[in-house]
């Protein structure tokens, strides 16, 4: 196993995909340090091809130089370097097959989550059979997840331990939460809420990331030629996220977007200029700065 002082790993992906956030999850649980790169899959492809021809995130890019592509074969690796008394999947039996299930219908859920996210952003007209069925088939797993959780009597979903299932319904309930509000009801899903809050507390899943990074040793680069902005998919004059990323390109703040991100679009600009007036320093002589 390789020495886990060592900074050799490399994620790449923006926390705000849930799947991206779920593998960073995993690495900081087990404890291996890594350097990030929130690489947009939008703003920054031809970055990422190198690593991966699909352009898609997460991927891991392991000190070897091999790159896993894929969250289900990063979390594989991870559980199977860690070991089986440290691994958050049990190796075989009834309990692996309902998580994998959990993992499943977490990922599946996300998976309509984004596409949402997708249609309201790239199309001028949204398709209206495309919505209907990604919103009955969200509605359809958060039922299906309400149920699990509501059966569950201990700390996480298989026991004292938090597990991969437990992340990965955490983490997508999140992002569906934010980019879906009228789809999630709390008081529909009281024992899916309060699970993914008790996850979100126990991972530090949502913690200050500056804090975070200093505690647990992740190196975050911010050698980004520019940002995508999630909620409209165009390059952001003035743009920061929810977990610290944060870039200027010029002062110009960008058209609204359209969607239901409008109102965490607004958020994120207003902390963008809360952070530029902290950190005057930052800039460079040609107007434009970036850290995360």
């Amino acid at each position: 196993m390789k020495q886990q002082g060592a900074l050799s790993m490399m994620l790449i992906g923006q926390y705000d995909s849930p799947f991206v956030r779920r593998v960073a999850i995993a690495l900081r649980l087990y404890g291996f340090k890594f350097q990030h790169k929130p690489w947009s899959t939008f703003g920054d492809a031809e970055l990422i091809a190198p690593y991966n021809p699909l352009r898609r995130v997460p991927t891991l890019v392991l000190d070897d130089g091999a790159a896993l592509i894929d969250s289900a074969m990063i979390l594989d690796w991870l559980d199977e370097t860690a070991g089986p008394e440290r691994a958050m999947l049990p190796p075989r039996g009834v309990e692996r097959r309902h998580q994998l299930w959990l993992c499943a219908l977490a990922t599946g859920l996300g998976d309509k989550s984004v596409s949402l996210v997708y249609e309201s952003a790239l199309r001028r007209e949204q398709l209206k059979l495309w919505v209907d069925r990604c919103e009955a088939q969200i509605t359809g797993a958060l039922d299906a997840l309400e149920k699990d959780c509501a059966a569950t009597k201990t700390p996480y979903l298989f026991g004292e331990r938090i597990g991969h299932a437990d992340v990965a319904v955490a983490c997508v309930l999140r992002f569906t939460r934010e980019a879906h509000s009228r789809l999630f009801d709390g008081a529909r899903y009281p024992s899916l809420k309060a699970h993914a809050a008790r996850c979100e507390a126990a991972a530090g899943i949502f913690r200050n990331r500056a804090a975070a990074d200093a505690a647990e040793g992740v190196t975050r680069h911010s050698g980004m030629r520019r940002l995508i902005c999630l909620s409209c998919q165009c390059a952001a004059g003035i743009f920061a996220c929810d977990v610290g990323q944060i870039t200027f390109r010029s002062l110009a703040v960008p058209r609204p977007p359209r969607g239901t991100f409008r109102d965490r679009h607004g958020r994120w600009v207003r902390d963008a200029v809360d952070a530029l007036a902290r950190q005057t320093n930052a800039l460079e002589a040609d107007g434009q700065a970036a850290w995360s």
